[in-house]
């Protein structure tokens, strides 16, 4: 806090930095003279400075926060920064989280939930599900939908343990509603995925191949339990229906996909749809997928020239992808 003062009252008496005057004039920049001073970085010194105008503004949401900051008890630094910034749009969030005293990554986390749950709200308070319909995005379950024949179905269901079932009713509806001969492509997890592969091999489908989507980004750390594995791909399993041959154009088993949660806790990136959409139809065939989420799959199919019709039975999902789908 002092030191965040110091650096902010000698940069606003300098007017930031400043050249000396004189033909060997140098720049001098306030944040490094401290920096040298303290035996600190310049960023440091700046987040100092950041730090002791958020104390002044967080004053008006706690008198006693100068008093706390001076006797160790005060939020977390970070958590004071985004209280202050937060006091003008939102005082009774800042409120919140100064008194919480949560540290920055909950307080961003909280954030970014509360944010996305605005967004869910409000898309579907404007939803009408006659425009869904109109985008090809039916609210109901897989086992309810009364889906056209497709080329292929392409879809993401949940797949904690609960969830093994889901993959069983999803090889069933590729074999009703699949021609013979077409594909089936599902992105799955890792732990239950025998149990998902078997699931679906129930129905009659054959088993065909399975895709990795490389997900350089990933942060994930705890796969696997007490294993300690990193979780840096995604899979995604290919099954046929008996049939005729239907020859799929080449391609690799390895995507790499590209962080995607603006529309759906879940959702996925869409280089993988697009690719695998391509390979395994042709332009003016039909795609189904039954759980849509965010709509990631109805978007990809209509933008490489194929038809798309999704459900979902999460009337928020079913909203979001709606939203989407309108181009929002």
């Amino acid at each position: 806090l002092l030191l965040g003062r110091r650096y902010n009252r000698q940069k606003n008496t300098r007017g930031g930095d400043r050249k000396s005057k004189g033909q060997n004039a140098t720049l001098i920049d306030t944040a490094e003279l401290l920096a040298k001073e303290h035996g600190v970085d310049a960023k440091t010194v700046k987040r100092a400075g950041k730090f002791a105008e958020s104390v002044e503004k967080a004053k008006a949401i706690d008198p006693a926060i100068e008093a706390k900051v001076s006797a160790g008890k005060a939020p977390p630094r970070a958590a004071v920064v985004k209280a202050a910034a937060l006091l003008e749009k939102a005082p009774e969030r800042a409120k919140e989280i100064i008194d919480s005293g949560k540290t920055m990554a909950e307080v961003l986390r909280e954030e970014k939930k509360a944010e996305k749950e605005r967004i869910k709200n409000e898309a579907v308070e404007k939803l009408s599900e006659a425009e869904a319909e109109s985008f090809g995005i039916t609210h109901c379950s897989l086992t309810e939908w009364d889906a056209p024949q497709c080329q292929l179905v392409f879809t993401d269901p949940p797949y904690h343990d609960k969830h093994v079932d889901r993959f069983r009713e999803l090889g069933q509806f590729a074999m009703k509603h699949l021609e013979a001969g077409r594909f089936l492509c599902t992105y799955t997890g890792k732990l239950r995925m025998a149990d998902c592969i078997s699931a679906v091999l129930e129905a009659g489908l054959e088993w065909v191949w399975i895709f990795s989507v490389y997900h350089p980004f990933s942060k994930e750390k705890h796969l696997g339990g007490v294993y300690n594995i990193a979780e840096n791909w995604r899979p995604v399993l290919v099954f046929r229906k008996p049939g005729p041959v239907w020859t799929p154009t080449f391609q690799q088993d390895v995507v790499r996909g590209e962080r995607s949660k603006s529309h759906h806790d879940w959702s996925q990136d869409e280089q993988t749809p697009e690719q695998l959409i391509q390979a395994y139809t042709s332009p003016g065939d039909t795609v189904l997928d039954p759980f849509c989420g965010g709509g990631t799959t109805p978007l990809v199919a209509k933008r490489v020239g194929r038809k798309c019709f999704a459900c979902d039975v999460d009337i928020a999902a079913v909203a979001m992808a709606t939203d989407r789908l309108r181009g929002n």
